[in-house]
């Protein structure tokens, strides 16, 4: 009877082990699934994607007037779709940040047809408009 139990508790704690060890290894996984994912927000600050690319784009508002803004957007010609939305979103952004409101109107809008876009002397799509809220 002594042997058996002695069997058992053997068993047992080999049982515990092996469990302990699955356990940790889906934990390690689960880390290392995470750790991936923040890799990739790092590698594009957090941006969202449009037409397939990240964009940096930089909004500034007017000194006199803060409802007024400028947005510029750099390498247009990853996708010209999604540099317009780029430009969009960051002045979307700033206005509901701001004003409570996403309306525009647009002084140099993102949709105008191709050849009426305007581009500063670097290169950069440049939209502007002025926010229209409270």
């Amino acid at each position: 009877m002594t042997l058996s139990k002695d069997i058992d508790r053997k068993q047992d704690r080999a049982t515990s082990r092996g469990r302990a060890t699955a356990r940790g290894l889906a934990l390690g996984a689960l880390a290392l699934l995470t750790l991936a994912g923040c890799d990739a927000l790092r590698r594009n600050n957090g941006a969202p994607e449009f037409d397939g690319a990240y964009f940096r784009a930089k909004l500034t508002p007017s000194e006199v007037d803060r409802s007024a803004f400028s947005v510029w957007v750099l390498n247009p010609e990853k996708t010209l779709a999604g540099a317009r939305e780029a430009g969009r979103y960051e002045a979307v952004k700033y206005c509901i940040q701001t004003f409570g409101s996403s309306e525009i109107t647009w002084v140099q809008s993102p949709d105008v047809p191709l050849d009426q876009l305007s581009y500063d002397d670097s290169g950069r799509l440049v939209i502007s408009g002025a926010c229209n809220g409270w």
